[in-house]
């Protein structure tokens, strides 16, 4: 119960220190290392987001208490705190909405060069309508957090229809895994 608690959470604090042992907190560019490699989210500025959501107290690095509690939420989280997860990523503005205008940005960087620009941003406009259509649950115009929730439960694959916010599939056994080798070394 709480020793096997503890010790998952000595294992997050123990990353954290060995890719920092000097601050004793992980940095932006450690994280971005770190989700990238371990959990396959590649693109900058969601990976700048997740981190801003990791940061509790706002001041550019990951203590221990931040990184466990993070590291909890994207792994074994409930839909509804993921969900705030990548809620908190999507709305670029902080403003409590998702507007068509930030999943402009977030699908015109997803995109495939197509041979025109023109061409590309037509195709990302009626991609932008469809999405805002499927994420605004109560067709008041804009995407809240109870909206993006409620199509996110009923649709799985809305979770991270604008990029990928939480681990690949794979990735949390993987982590899981290292998480096991730990316990075991320090249970025996």
């Amino acid at each position: 119960g709480d020793t096997f608690h503890m010790n998952r959470s000595s294992f997050c604090t123990s990353v954290t220190l060995k890719v920092s042992p000097s601050s004793k907190s992980l940095d932006r560019t450690q994280f971005r290392q770190f989700v990238h490699c371990i959990f396959g989210i590649t693109d900058d500025i969601i990976q700048d987001r997740v981190f801003r959501m990791f940061d509790k107290n706002h001041d550019g690095n990951l203590n221990g208490a931040e990184w466990v509690r993070g590291m909890s939420l994207m792994m074994r989280g409930t839909h509804e705190e993921k969900a705030k997860i990548v809620f908190g990523v999507y709305d670029l503005q902080d403003d409590g909405v998702i507007t068509r205008e930030e999943i402009f940005s977030f699908l015109r960087n997803s995109l495939v060069k197509l041979p025109d620009d023109e061409d590309k941003n037509e195709a990302v406009h009626d991609l932008v309508e469809m999405a805002h259509l499927k994420l605004d649950v109560d067709r008041d115009g804009t995407i809240s957090l109870k909206d993006f929730q409620d199509a996110t439960r009923k649709e799985k694959l809305l979770l991270q229809c604008l990029g990928r916010c939480l681990p690949k599939p794979g990735a949390v056994t993987t982590f899981s895994g290292l998480l096991s080798q730990f316990d075991s070394q320090v249970l025996h």
